[in-house]
């Protein structure tokens, strides 16, 4: 295969890559977004379905007509968030907590209606606020359940929604660190695979350019493949043939001197292509000799640390200082030694400052080259751009923390309405059970101490206002007792 195709694959694979990982971003910031909005409107069923309850205690303490009023439009409100729900949501486990929600809530405004018509009845034929018959009582112990059953069903939901939105997150992060590590990986073998043909080939072309270029004229290079440089070594050896047949001639001796100028011309086009496949892959090659601390680097290698190659001459100690973080060279150190002792090839990742004071990130791969005696005399390896990944994976870390935060506040909130409407249910039954004492105190007490002067009725009126007391000193402890609901543990019975 022709070097210049092996270098339009590593283009296209390179182009492929980057459409695969945008076509996922797009794809996960799409299944980002419809989680949001489900949890938004989760959220602000949440939020009305609060406001009912308010609405309700409030009307059952006062019976106003602006709680009634604001009841009904919460309600609305509430239905039409529940049927949006419907549409959005298409999980079959959210479908049935919607089912149930939707049951729940019916049966809510349905029971409660009848509540604040029977009420309003009873309202139009009494100067004084109308108590609740025991039927009513009953009815609102009803309407208590459901509303909790339906605030467990929008919480349920509202789980349900969050573990979406954290499943498409974390889908959309691994698809596209997948892709981006999959196309580095092919693209680290495809370049590696050019590279090793690419300077193992120039070296053997080189050195026996050299030895022709020394007058061993019988020398003959040898030629693999079919691409420009197997043309390369057959012109070599098609050239040393030719001076060798004609080396006494000095017009053969021009022709020789020709020959090998535009063996130079094509070696430096082939040196030309090399540097290019190189900036096209973003990928540099260096070679540190360990006895100097001398290290030699590739065109593409200066582009992507931003150096002059006029201005920065590339030494170890000149390289460690372009990353003044004492512990990456620690690790760098240690990765190296052990990939030495064992004479297998190593790789790390490094930060570096660049020349504006912005952070750089590259990936290394590195290979020791051993002297007769065993001892390491230089080390080669390659160096690759990987600063746009390690911002990509910075946002994915900024954005799961700010997830995290709003999820802290949002419970942060809840848990402090929660404490607030405890502390009002309970001041207000704490509040209304010494006047209801003191009504059924007083009642019992004119019964006992002056039944000759009542007659029958204004007994009667007694009794009543004694019944009443002690029916509103029940709905006050009835309210108590719903109020410490929220601290209870919950625990599962069958209803009716």
């Amino acid at each position: 295969m022709q070097i210049k195709k092996r270098l339009w694959y590593n283009t296209i694979i390179s182009l492929c890559t980057v459409f695969l990982v945008l076509l996922s971003l797009a794809w996960s910031f799409r299944e980002i977004f419809i989680a949001d909005r489900n949890m938004k409107l989760v959220d602000e069923m949440r939020k009305v379905a609060f406001e009912m309850i308010l609405l309700r205690d409030e009307y059952l303490l006062y019976q106003e007509a602006r709680a009634k009023t604001q009841w009904y439009t919460k309600s609305g409100a509430l239905r039409e968030l529940l049927a949006l729900a419907d549409a959005r949501f298409n999980q079959k486990k959210d479908n049935t907590f919607l089912q149930a929600a939707r049951k729940d809530f019916e049966t809510t405004t349905s029971g409660f209606s009848r509540i604040m018509e029977g009420s309003a009845r009873q309202a139009a034929g009494a100067d004084t606020k109308p108590a609740f018959t025991e039927a009513e009582s009953q009815l609102i112990s009803q309407v208590f359940l459901k509303a909790y059953s339906l605030n467990d069903n929008i919480d349920r939901l509202h789980e349900s929604a969050q573990t979406m939105a954290t499943k498409a997150r974390n889908r959309g992060a691994f698809i596209v660190i997948g892709l981006i590590i999959g196309g580095i990986i092919v693209l680290i073998i495809n370049s590696a695979v050019i590279r090793r043909t690419l300077v193992d080939r120039i070296t053997a072309l080189n050195k026996g350019v050299e030895i022709l270029g020394a007058g061993d004229l019988d020398h003959r290079i040898a030629v693999e493949g079919d691409d420009e440089l197997a043309d390369l070594a057959k012109a070599n050896n098609e050239m040393a043939a030719k001076l060798r047949n004609s080396y006494t001639s000095v017009e053969n001796l021009q022709k020789e001197i020709a020959e090998r100028r535009r063996t130079e011309k094509a070696l430096l086009a082939s040196e030309a292509k090399l540097s290019e496949a190189q900036k096209m892959a973003q990928l540099g090659n260096w070679v540190w000799d360990v006895r100097t601390g001398n290290v030699e680097w590739s065109e593409e290698t200066y582009r992507i640390f931003h150096r002059d190659p006029g201005t920065f001459t590339p030494h170890i100690d000149s390289i460690l200082s372009l990353s003044p973080w004492p512990e990456d060279h620690e690790r760098d150190k240690e990765l190296i030694r052990k990939a030495m002792e064992s004479h297998e090839k190593g790789n790390y990742e490094q930060r570096f400052l660049r020349p504006d004071g912005s952070t750089g990130y590259y990936y290394s791969t590195f290979q020791g080259k051993y002297d007769d005696e065993g001892k390491l005399s230089s080390i080669v390896g390659t160096v690759l751009d990987i600063t746009e990944r390690k911002k990509a994976e910075e946002e994915i870390r900024k954005l799961n923390e700010e997830l995290e935060q709003r999820v802290r506040d949002r419970t942060a909130q809840l848990e402090a309405a929660n404490k607030e409407l405890e502390g009002f249910s309970y001041s207000v039954s704490h509040d209304l059970r010494a006047p209801l004492r003191h009504i059924t105190g007083f009642a019992e007490l004119l019964i006992r101490k002056a039944p000759a002067e009542l007659d029958d009725k204004s007994r009667h009126y007694l009794t009543v206002v004694s019944d009443s007391a002690r029916q509103m000193g029940k709905l006050v402890d009835d309210l108590l007792s719903f109020s410490r609901m929220g601290r209870a543990e919950m625990l599962q019975a069958t209803m009716d």
